[in-house]
């Protein structure tokens, strides 16, 4: 019964995020995440940024040159991390969205693994982790402008 009510109140904070990331359009996807050693090891960042694209986000590297628009405006993306939460059996790892504030937006299931290979292990975890961002179904919405249209009286 426990499980059931944990399984409800999950999908619906999660349907209450997928809304929240409806606002943002791109994503920002760092070139080395901190538990690997060199840029794009294994390439899990490319990877990120793959599903980050899959999923409705222009992305972006933290490296790249950046277009006008993503560059000027911090608040109008998200920024993509990995958490290593792996120990000596099982690659583990976790997907969080983050806003310009370090608010965490979304936080994935936890992505599993039993390879030996760290290129294996770390490409299905990350596949698994991402799965989860699945139901969010993004879709960028145009935030609305406040502003009324000044009109002009003829004399």
């Amino acid at each position: 019964m426990k499980k059931n009510i944990f399984i409800c109140f999950l999908l619906f904070a999660t349907l209450g995020f997928g809304q929240q990331l409806n606002q943002y359009k791109y994503a920002q996807v760092p070139s080395t995440f901190s538990f690997l050693n060199a840029k794009d090891e294994f390439r899990i960042n490319t990877l990120a940024k793959m599903f980050m694209e899959k999923y409705q986000f222009i992305t972006y590297f933290d490296t790249d040159v950046l277009p006008e628009e993503f560059a000027n405006e911090n608040c109008n993306k998200v920024y993509v991390d990995v958490l290593n939460k792996s120990n000596v059996f099982m690659t583990k790892l976790v997907v969080v969205l983050k806003d310009c504030k370090n608010n965490i937006l979304f936080t994935s299931q936890e992505g599993k693994s039993r390879e030996k290979q760290y290129a294996a292990a770390y490409n299905q975890a990350l596949r698994e982790a991402f799965a989860s961002l699945e139901t969010l179904q993004h879709v960028y919405e145009v935030q609305k402008s406040n502003q009324k249209e000044a009109i002009a009286v003829a004399p």
